[in-house]
């Protein structure tokens, strides 16, 4: 599928650069097909609205929302996939749906239900992952169970993190039927623009002065 004519950089609305936040390698991908033959100030007007949008991209937002994470079920250890669950932009409504388990992402928060009953078998680790795989969100600094929890044996002592990524573990846990289970997220500060925004930002201002030359 082919790609609308954008025109002058002031006629792209900004709402069609917000659809790149957070997706800077489609941003590249896109501006690689879309401008790859284009000369002179052509290139240069449409470069500008990419570089824009890269920008935008790159834009770190201090929670979940908006952003691309990548889920795993890991076992029997935590570096053992055993079922790959895709990546998902977390938006309204669940994400995924795993061995039984709705898994909902908010902004601040992982929440994992199951109807059925189930057992978890022994392994150093048996459960899931969640990793921010663009670096698009700022780093993780908490994470804890929530009192709302209901399956016995899950605690703060299952849940490990480093600054992008989540660790579950419910290793020989058994539980009843309407299994629920929720995990606060505490980010600390957006991180700075990347040298790549920045770079792009100094490339956008010479492709106006350019057509303003012209």
């Amino acid at each position: 599928m082919g790609f609308p004519e954008l025109g002058s950089p002031s006629n792209v609305p900004l709402k069609f650069l917000s659809f790149f936040s957070g997706r800077p390698g489609f941003v590249l991908k896109v501006a690689y097909k879309y401008i790859g033959k284009d000369t002179g100030v052509q290139r240069m007007g449409k470069l500008t609205v990419f570089l824009g949008a890269l920008l935008i991209s790159y834009q770190a937002h201090a929670g979940f929302l908006g952003n691309t994470l990548d889920a795993d079920y890991l076992f029997p250890t935590d570096g053992t996939v055993f079922d790959p669950m895709s990546n998902q932009v977390v938006r309204a409504g669940p994400e995924w749906n795993v061995q039984n388990f709705s898994i909902d992402v908010s902004d601040t928060m992982i929440t994992l239900s199951r109807a059925s009953p189930i057992n978890f078998i022994s392994g150093s680790f048996n459960g899931l992952s969640f990793t921010d795989i663009f670096g698009t969100i700022a780093s993780i600094i908490s994470v804890t169970v929530d009192a709302s929890t209901t399956i016995a044996g899950f605690d703060n002592s299952r849940v490990s993190f480093d600054s992008d990524s989540i660790f579950l573990n419910f290793e020989s846990l058994n539980d009843s039927p309407n299994f629920f289970a929720k995990v606060n997220v505490e980010f600390g500060s957006v991180p700075e623009p990347t040298t790549l925004a920045l770079l792009g930002l100094g490339l956008v201002g010479a492709g106006f002065a350019k057509r303003r030359i012209h």
